[in-house]
This record gives C-alpha cells, sequence and structure tokens, in this order.
C-alpha cells in the first residue's frame, strides 16, 4: 500500500482509532476537517481500504435538496454493498432513506461506512437532511452505519445539529514547509538532475509558497514551470549551478503564472458582459448617468425642444471631473425619468421595478439611503466606465453623447 506522505503521525492516530471501532458498535459520526490540499481525502481513503471495510463516498457540493441527498446515499450505499436488489423509489423524507439502508444492511451483515465530502456545505445547505443523518442511530439498528463527514471548516465552526451525539473529531494538520519541499523534491524526472532541481524548488517555494501552501497548486507549478526553467541548462546557454541567472531568466514567467493562478485573472474575465434583459440594461445606463451627471443637466441632454441654454460666466476655478470625484446619489423618480428619456417609452409597470431591484441584488446598483427612508430611497450607480460601456455597445446607444464631463 502507498504510504502518505509526511503524514504518519495523524494516520496511525486514525488507523487505530478505526480498528478499535470495527466490528460494531460503529460511533454514529466521525468528522475529519482540515485545510483544502492537506491530504485528508486520501488519507481517509488509504486507511479505510487498508482496514477493509464497505465505503460509500457522497459529494456534498453535487447536492441542492434534501432529495437529491437521500438518493446518493442510499445509491452510494448500494454500490458499497454490492447488493443486486433493485433500488426502491426515494421520496422527499428521511423515512425512506432509512427504509431503504436497513434494507440494504440487513441483507448485507457488514459494518459500512458512508464519507460524504465538503460535508461543511451539506451541514449549511441541508439543515432538515443532515439533522436525520445525524441521528441514524435510532433508525439503523445494531451500529451497523458509520457516517464520516470530511470537511474543511473546523467543527466548532460549522452549524452541527444541536439535538444529535456529538461525533469523534480529528483534525488533520496542514503540510508544513520542509514536508512540502520533501513531497516536491519526490517529483524530481529522471533526466533533470539534483542540483537544477533543488535550486528549481527553492525558487518556487521562495516565490509561490507565500500565496499559497495548496499542494495541488505548487505540484501543478512545478510541472508546468520546469521544462522553462530547465531549457537554458538543457540548450547549455547557462550552467545549473547558476542559480541568479536562471532565476532572472523565470522570474518574469512567475509572476505571470501567480498572476493567472491566485488573481483569477484572464482575457475572458476582463472582456466578460453580463447578460441582461433589454431594459436591465437601459435602467443601469440611466443610473449611470444619473450618478454622473449633475440634476441641472437633465433639462439640456433629456428634455427635447429645452430651447436655448443661456450660458452663465463662473468665476470659479476649472471644477474636478465628477467621474474623478465619484458617483452621486439619485433619486429613483430622476433615474425613472432619465429611463423613459433614453428609451422614449412611459412604462412604469411592475417590471421595470422588479428589474430594478434586481439590479440592485446584483449590487450593480447600491441604496445609499438609510433603511428608515422607505419613500424616496437615495440610490447610486455602481459601475465602472469601461463595464457601462460595453453595456452602452451592446444596445448601440451613444453614451458619449450624453455625458456631461466627457473628454
Amino acid at each position: 500500500m502507498n504510504r502518505v506522505k509526511c503524514k504518519e503521525g495523524i494516520e496511525a492516530i486514525l488507523k487505530l482509532s478505526s480498528c478499535g471501532i470495527v466490528p460494531p458498535p460503529l460511533p454514529p459520526a466521525i468528522y475529519v476537517s482540515g485545510s483544502a490540499g492537506c491530504g485528508k481525502t486520501f488519507l481517509l481513503k488509504q486507511i479505510l481500504a487498508e482496514i477493509g471495510v464497505d465505503v460509500a463516498f457522497v459529494k456534498a457540493n453535487e447536492i441542492y435538496s434534501p432529495r437529491l441527498f437521500y438518493e446518493a446515499f442510499v445509491h452510494g450505499i448500494h454500490q458499497a454493498t454490492g447488493s443486486s436488489a433493485k433500488l426502491p423509489v426515494i421520496g422527499d423524507n428521511p423515512a425512506s432513506m432509512f427504509y431503504a439502508v436497513e434494507e440494504l444492511l440487513a441483507a448485507h451483515h457488514r459494518p459500512v461506512f458512508v464519507m460524504i465530502e465538503r460535508a461543511d456545505l451539506f451541514l449549511k445547505n441541508q439543515q432538515d437532511a443532515s439533522t436525520a443523518l445525524t441521528q441514524h442511530e435510532k433508525f439503523v439498528k445494531d451500529h451497523r452505519l458509520c457516517v464520516i463527514f470530511e470537511s474543511r471548516v473546523a467543527f466548532h465552526s460549522v452549524i452541527y445539529p444541536k439535538s444529535s451525539v456529538t461525533p469523534v473529531i480529528f483534525a488533520v494538520p496542514e503540510y508544513s514547509q520542509q514536508e512540502v519541499e520533501t513531497i516536491l523534491r519526490k517529483e524530481r524526472p529522471a533526466d533533470i538532475s539534483d542540483v537544477l532541481f533543488h535550486n528549481f524548488i527553492q525558487a518556487i517555494m521562495g516565490y509561490f509558497y507565500l500565496s499559497t501552501h495548496d499542494l495541488r497548486l505548487l505540484k501543478y507549478v512545478v510541472k508546468e514551470q520546469l521544462p522553462v526553467y530547465a531549457q537554458p541548462v538543457l540548450d547549455g546557454s547557462v550552467s545549473e549551478t547558476s542559480a541568479i541567472l536562471l532565476w532572472r531568466k523565470i522570474e518574469p514567467i512567475f509572476r505571470a503564472a501567480r498572476a493567472s493562478l491566485f488573481l483569477k485573472s484572464s482575457e475572458e474575465e476582463e472582456n466578460r458582459i453580463i447578460d441582461l434583459p433589454f431594459f436591465s440594461k437601459h435602467l443601469l445606463i440611466a443610473s449611470y448617468l444619473a450618478s454622473f451627471n449633475p440634476p441641472k443637466t437633465d433639462k439640456r441632454y433629456f428634455l427635447k425642444n429645452a430651447g436655448k441654454l443661456k450660458k452663465k460666466r463662473s468665476f470659479r476655478g476649472p471644477e474636478v471631473k465628477q467621474r474623478l470625484i465619484g458617483p452621486l446619489q439619485f433619486s429613483m423618480d430622476r433615474l425613472i425619468a432619465i429611463f423613459e428619456s433614453i428609451t422614449e417609452t412611459e412604462d412604469r409597470s411592475i417590471s421595470i421595478l422588479s428589474q430594478l431591484r434586481t439590479l440592485v441584488r446584483l449590487k450593480l446598483i447600491t441604496i445609499a439611503s438609510s433603511d428608515t427612508q422607505i419613500l424616496q430611497p437615495k440610490l447610486k450607480c455602481n459601475c465602472s466606465e469601461d463595464f457601462i460601456t460595453k453595456i452602452a455597445h451592446s444596445v448601440r446607444f451613444e453614451l458619449a453623447s450624453y455625458l456631461f464631463d466627457n473628454v
């Protein structure tokens, strides 16, 4: 069996504990927590495979309703036990789940472990199903079922049902920096010398370890960047002992890799436009114009046959452009008036107000007034100029012609 690198201590504790509870009676639940990439899932699978028990797996991040969880739970036990019986129809209540589980375990005559991955999401989003599951010992006889909650959140931070028995708790620690280096050195290809790979790992740890401790990401970075780092050495242009010269060549590539990995920046994300209904886009444009145009300019831009406007001589200094100051607050009446002007409609139906509410929920428009100001709330546009320009371009609206301080 493959050993779990740098986890011998916690592996021995979990193995002794598991051997002590097999055969029955099993504890109702075991809660194993640890950060992403610390090896807890692989560790549990290795231990359960060595003990030789039947294990079912349920991924909580793929479940969004109690019925889906009940079906996945029963289907996982059905596969773990190797039963050939036809599964009954699972309803929206936990009783149908426990009835099917009891029948499967009665014919199997062996205990079954069910491991729920990302259990913190399950305990948070499916509280009814989690309350029933954590009390399964009341419905499944002879303690033949044990649920393992695998989570990225510590037990004291999750919403665990208070009416249930506290599970057996284990915390898998993160890899230390020395352990990460030890594991990454195992990834050395046969055609790379020890000296070159040692310098490469030192460069990776010095540049990327402060950004992430996730072992999976670091392994990915090593796999992607090693050919680029070793290319000058393989070409013969740089000696493998010239760590400083190699670092000067690889540092710009490392900088771009770190930005794309951890800042999640890409050209697709920058050019992405949120797909909104036609009138929602015009509401967003109207809110931007109301935020960055002074109210005194509404007559000039949005009123037909406004007549000749008199120019007033100003004795003040040059004004600071509004886009450098920030968005202004505006009333809902002014927003609707600008919207009706640019769309040439007089539709104040409930659909327009519902679309406005959706924009507020999406945080594209924010409420600037207090909660007590219900009748005439003040709003503010929360969109950048580039974003509004793309929205306006998608509906063929000349935004620059309606901005007061347009450059």
